[in-house]
């Protein structure tokens, strides 16, 4: 594997899109509030910061919105992981599958949260989303390419 480095690099960029895309990013946003897996900001009638309750979601939505962040959590450490092992020229086939596993639960309850969230007029997608998606597309890579190796 002379092109590990190429694959290190796109694991660990994706490991800082998950992190990223989850910790700092804002999914939907418009002029007062802005609204992520890991709650919302600003203030809606009154109700300022915290979690996801006012926007009208079922406890389902709101479910999958925490396991969207523990999953981008996980995939973040598995694909580290992956990066550290490619690294240091090992072939991590079962961390490979793991993140693997991961990547598809994460992008599963992700979607879901994305697909369920309530209508809420005015609110915009934001570069959390797209990070999110960017982020799934490229862990996959990494993973991918230790497994045919």
């Amino acid at each position: 594997m002379k092109s590990r480095w190429i694959f290190v690099a796109i694991a660990v960029v994706s490991a800082s899109l998950f992190a990223l895309s989850t910790w700092i990013g804002q999914w939907w946003t418009d002029v007062a509030v802005a609204i992520g897996p890991m709650g919302t900001r600003g203030c809606v009638g009154g109700i300022c910061g915290g979690g996801l309750r006012w926007t009208g979601g079922s406890d389902f939505w709101m479910r999958t919105a925490v396991a969207t962040w523990a999953g981008s959590l996980l995939t973040m450490v598995l694909l580290l992981g992956v990066a550290g092992a490619l690294a240091a020229n090992r072939i991590p086939k079962l961390l490979a599958k793991s993140t693997l596993t991961s990547l598809a639960t994460t992008a599963v309850v992700g979607i879901y949260f994305i697909v369920k969230m309530p209508n809420m007029p005015g609110l915009e997608v934001a570069q959390g989303m797209v990070l999110f998606v960017a982020a799934i597309v490229l862990g996959a890579v990494a993973p991918i390419r230790a497994l045919r190796a």
